[in-house]
């Protein structure tokens, strides 16, 4: 009734759906599946679209291995909102999260739902923090997680509760401290934000993580040693200007642009 001609699926489950609505009800509709993780995730297989966009083309063997049709895939990238791949300016961003231009912006993302040892963390970086920079840590929807650090009574590290500013407070970072989602991760690569990844879920999260590691987008750590990891590459210039090059030569901001002109090719508009 709606008249739609193409339906696009962001995750396994509405592709499985989808797959099993229209085998049992044809209808004259094109179908794709934008993967968001850098690995074929657990059911893609058992979906029959049209097409998949997946984020890098040295993935296509694996997609293939897990039963996807090599002429269905297509390597566009994976898609992040225009804010992601704008240009900004760092001591602007930091100002306006009132951090002077001269000291050092650590920020934690622990996902939407606020995950990881963040209290012990963030207990450590107040006490090892140099004079004058400071750490953010982006709880999510996590209420408990940021009542939690707030009882602490922290002096360098703010907790912050859900907020649609994550490309401010990335901008300001000089280095971000992340579970490896993998949309987040991208939002960090497109942006260009020296990258430490840890694993806190398991699961494709674990291949996203050895995925940018590999690439150079990313350093890694396990999650018991990310207050030292995170100092470390606070400390190493050279590092982090290495891991962002890498990110800028990978990532162009573009995946989502290529994902519109194959849809609308394919619907014949």
């Amino acid at each position: 009734r709606g008249g739609y001609d193409n339906i696009i699926c962001v995750h396994v489950f509405p592709a499985l759906a989808l797959t099993a609505m229209l085998e049992r009800h044809p209808l004259p509709l094109r179908t794709c599946f934008v993967a968001t993780d850098y690995t074929c995730s657990p059911s893609v297989e058992d979906s029959d679209l049209d097409y998949y966009f997946i984020p890098d083309a040295s993935l296509v063997e694996e997609f293939v291995r897990c039963g996807i049709s090599r002429e269905k895939l297509m390597a566009s990238g994976l898609p992040v909102r225009p804010e992601f791949y704008r240009t900004a300016d760092k001591a602007a961003e930091k100002a306006a999260l009132n951090i002077t231009a001269d000291h050092q912006h650590l920020l934690m993302m622990c996902g939407s739902i606020g995950c990881g040892p963040m209290g012990d963390v963030a207990e450590e970086l107040d006490i090892r923090l140099e004079k004058g920079d400071f750490a953010s840590v982006l709880c999510g929807s996590n209420k408990q997680m940021r009542y939690a650090l707030e009882l602490r009574h922290l002096c360098r590290v703010e907790a912050v509760g859900f907020t649609t500013q994550v490309a401010l407070y990335m901008d300001s970072a000089d280095v971000l401290v992340s579970k490896p989602g993998g949309i987040s991760i991208t939002e960090a690569g497109t942006r260009g934000v020296p990258l430490l990844l840890a694993d806190m879920v398991g699961g494709c999260e674990t291949r996203n993580q050895e995925f940018f590691t590999a690439h150079g987008w990313a350093e890694s750590c396990p999650p018991a040693d990310m207050a030292a990891a995170a100092l470390k590459l606070l400390s190493d210039e050279k590092r982090r200007q290495d891991v962002v090059s890498a990110q800028h030569r990978d990532f162009d901001g573009l995946a989502a642009e290529r994902i519109a002109e194959a849809v609308l090719a394919r619907c014949g508009k």
